[in-house]
């Protein structure tokens, strides 16, 4: 009877203080706006299935894949034990014995895991203490929780399995009939060959332990990483679709009163983010990923997308217990416990985001983290108006001459007389826009790969014409730097030249420029055909009758994959299968390549940005081109054209690599003579 009492009021206790931590977490993350962008039912449960059940993205990291794996489904599996203690304290004899064959599967899988469980939390332990390569973890609460939590589930597992042990003792080693437990009789027989009092004190000793210690862990994961225990899942059913991620406020339509606060058009405190951008905060795994991808954290800077969510998370908690703390008091909620920029993430921080998507791809459980990032950036520049010099020169060179750099509109004219192309002034029915986009102005390197291409265009016999002094930036610069309303009038003014000339399909050598067509311009209703010209290429090189010159040499050739082409809107081919038609190309990759290439630096606003970093992260990415023995690193990007560029010949042995984009490889070995 007392174990009884005194088990009621700890199981009692325990949960209610977990319900509690868990309360406090559910008002934390309903204290944000609805996403109306929220994951639809069927997209919702393949997530479920395919990276929560299979943990698909877990197994990119072999290591901590099976271990994460063991640990998951181990777990699962061990609940039946747990629930069976639970069922003796409370003074019932239930078993699933009573099952029968079904109650041996369970017994069998039960002591697998727990052997699997034990050898992947020492594995883990001993790669933490001897073999750890983090470059983020700092002594702290991190690190203890990285320790204490394999320990802890090392005493759930040791425990239970002692506990049966014991148990099985009790009986004289004898199994129950529809029991199969091999290595637990084996323990029992070894070691527990005491006397009965010995035995029962043992046992209750070890189901204490257990129980205690499931109660401890079930506490403790509200403060730690470990709450993705539960929240992975929800977080998983609630990624939006690619193509919705990309929603843009419609600054016509805003609702005459903003008394609200809804109005809001970014974010600079925690509760003007999304519900689900700080349930992702809580579902944060802290595994790494993502700062071992990031360019900041790659070349020293002080971005660090993991503390991104981290942060996230401290400033939520920290809201809800000041809320709490007053109203215990008796006074008026707080609406805020200070702003989560400046307070917790710095200006500084937010524009070294390249945007290059590097954090999402890696994430096991499909955080967002540059969404939010561009949610804070939108709050400095709309509602606080807190932007860098050079940014603020940037939006002051898109209002004044639809650029981000300065020109006037009459130098759009790049095409020289050499080599006639036709205006969509002079040529109303042509089938594409090639458009030729603001770097071709000022960056001579990218002004002849446009040309190329449109010489490319005209050898394949397609329908084109360009703008030529009617073109505009594309928007998609101010919408990477949170300027909304500036990239808003930069779409319609070019969905205006676009509807005056009936153009419904659109070929660009910009990602950016492609990323904007694409995603951003049907949220006003500017639906196009877009194709990025390493699309047009591939079509084109494997057309027989064009066919390439078979080169006396080899040619040497790597690739760098454009983050807005690749990890953006999904094509990694393209630019790979040209490379591939071409005779007498050796074409090897770098070691980051895909999802894990490098990004050179320039999204974002990167390209007008001076790194102050030690290590610039287009010259580490010029670097991994050396290492392949290429001649030539391959780009399909004019910022990408431009980082590597300037990194080239700046590396410790001076190598003269070339730099050069798809369409000028693809001229230069071309037939059409």
């Amino acid at each position: 009877m007392i174990k009884f009492i005194i088990f009621c009021f700890v199981l009692s206790g325990g949960l209610a203080f977990f319900v509690q931590s868990i309360l406090k977490v559910y008002r934390a993350v309903k204290s944000g706006k609805r996403d109306k962008n929220a994951s639809d039912l069927k997209h919702g449960v393949l997530n479920l299935i395919n990276y929560g059940l299979f943990q698909k993205k877990i197994f990119e990291n072999k290591f901590y894949g099976v271990i994460h794996f063991i640990v998951f489904w181990g777990f699962i599996c061990l609940l039946f034990s747990l629930f069976e203690s639970i069922c003796k304290g409370l003074g019932s004899d239930f078993s699933f014995s009573r099952f029968g064959f079904v109650n041996k599967i369970i017994n069998t899988v039960e002591e697998l895991f727990i052997v699997l469980i034990v050898i992947a939390c020492l594995s883990s332990i001993t790669k933490k203490l001897f073999f750890s390569e983090s470059k983020t973890r700092k002594p702290g609460k991190e690190v203890f929780d990285s320790f204490f939590v394999p320990v802890i589930i090392l005493v759930i597992v040791t425990s239970l399995a002692v506990q049966n042990s014991i148990f099985i003792a009790l009986r004289n080693g004898g199994q129950g009939v529809n029991e199969l437990r091999p290595l637990q009789s084996f323990i029992s027989s070894v070691f527990f060959v005491n006397s009965a009092s010995d035995l029962n004190f043992g046992y209750e000793l070890f189901w204490w332990i257990h129980i205690v210690s499931v109660l401890v862990f079930l506490n403790y994961l509200p403060f730690s990483k470990h709450l993705h225990i539960f929240l992975a899942a929800p977080n998983l059913f609630l990624a939006p679709k690619a193509e919705s991620r990309y929603g843009m406020i419609d600054f016509n339509k805003l609702p005459e009163d903003n008394s609200s606060g809804d109005s809001l058009f970014g974010a600079t405190e925690v509760t003007h983010l999304k519900q689900r951008q700080i349930l992702s905060g809580f579902a944060c795994t802290e595994c790494g990923r993502c700062d071992s991808v990031c360019p900041s954290v790659i070349s020293g800077g002080e971005l660090s997308p993991k503390k991104i969510m981290t942060d996230i998370r401290k400033s939520a908690f920290a809201q809800q217990s000041l809320i709490s703390s007053n109203n215990e008091e008796g006074s008026e909620s707080a609406n805020s416990v200070g702003p989560l920029v400046a307070g917790y993430i710095t200006g500084e921080e937010l524009w070294q985001c390249t945007t290059c998507g590097s954090c999402r791809e890696v994430c096991p459980v499909l955080i967002d983290q540059p969404e939010a990032i561009l949610d804070m950036r939108k709050g400095l520049v709309l509602d606080k108006g807190e932007v860098p010099d050079e940014f603020a020169e940037v939006f002051k060179n898109l209002e004044n001459y639809g650029s981000p750099w300065t020109f006037a509109a009459g130098e759009r004219e790049i095409w020289d007389s050499t080599f006639k192309v036709p205006k969509f002034s002079e040529k109303k029915d042509a089938e594409f826009l090639l458009w030729a986009g603001c770097a071709a102005v000022v960056d001579e390197r990218y002004r002849k790969v446009v040309k190329d291409l449109a010489k490319i265009l005209s050898i394949a016999g397609i329908d084109y014409a360009v703008l030529g002094d009617e073109e505009s930036c594309s928007g998609e610069m101010a919408y990477s730097l949170g300027n909304m309303y500036l990239a808003q009038t930069l779409i319609e003014k070019n969905i205006s030249t676009f509807k005056k000339y009936n153009i419904s399909k659109i070929i660009t050598a910009c990602p950016h420029c492609f990323h904007a067509f694409k995603n951003l311009y049907p949220n006003f209703s500017g639906n196009y055909e877009v194709f990025h010209h390493t699309e047009i290429l591939e079509k084109i090189s494997k057309e027989a009758k064009y066919l390439f010159f078979r080169n006396k040499n080899i040619i040497k050739l790597t690739l760098h994959d454009s983050c807005y082409l690749g990890k953006i809107n999904g094509n990694y081919n393209s630019p790979r299968n040209i490379l591939e038609n071409i005779p007498n190309v050796e074409f090897e990759e770098m070691t980051n390549n895909k999802k894990y290439g490098t990004c050179c630096g320039g999204g974002g606003g990167g390209i007008f940005r001076e790194s102050s970093s030690e290590n610039r992260i287009n010259e580490i990415r010029v670097r991994e081109g050396e290492q392949t023995g290429a001649d030539t690193i391959v780009t399909s990007c004019p910022f990408c054209l431009s980082m590597l560029s300037s990194g080239a010949g700046k590396t410790k042995d001076k190598s003269l690599i070339q730099i050069k984009d798809v369409a000028e490889i693809v001229l230069e070995n071309l037939d059409y003579k």
